[in-house]
């Protein structure tokens, strides 16, 4: 069997064997972040806040998407954080996300994810329960 893998980075390597194949591990090229707050705001409002970065674009927003009692929010992790900047420097300090999202009384799931490019897979941030009174 022949086969041609093009990575993110666009490097091409070519492959002939009779067996496995040695691929490179998807979780190298997945996003990585954290959903840092998950907060009760004035107003019955869920307010959910982290950053992510993806390494295949580190210089592009990574979309996320946010679901709370499973209804998805989608954004892009587009705003300033500044821990960013000091992990990555090549990337910038342009990859936070945040939502405020209108809720009523009770308890209220939110989980949120950092949706992939390219190789890799998409990346659980976290998931909370919140009560709103």
């Amino acid at each position: 069997m022949h086969v041609r893998i093009t990575d993110p980075t666009g490097g091409v390597r070519h492959a002939t064997s009779t067996g496995p194949l040695d691929l490179p591990s998807p979780a190298k090229w997945s996003p990585m972040g954290a959903m840092d707050t998950v907060a009760v705001r004035p107003g019955r409002q869920i307010y959910v806040a982290g950053w992510t970065l993806d390494p295949d674009w580190v210089r592009d927003p990574t979309p996320v998407h946010v679901y709370i009692d499973g209804v998805p929010y989608d954004m892009l992790a587009n705003r300033g954080h500044e821990g960013i900047g000091r992990m990555r420097t090549d990337a910038g300090p342009w990859h936070g996300f945040e939502v405020a999202v209108g809720v009523a009384p009770g308890n209220h799931s939110v989980c949120a994810y950092a949706i992939n490019f390219g190789y890799g897979n998409h990346t659980p941030l976290g998931c909370r329960n919140v009560v709103v009174k």
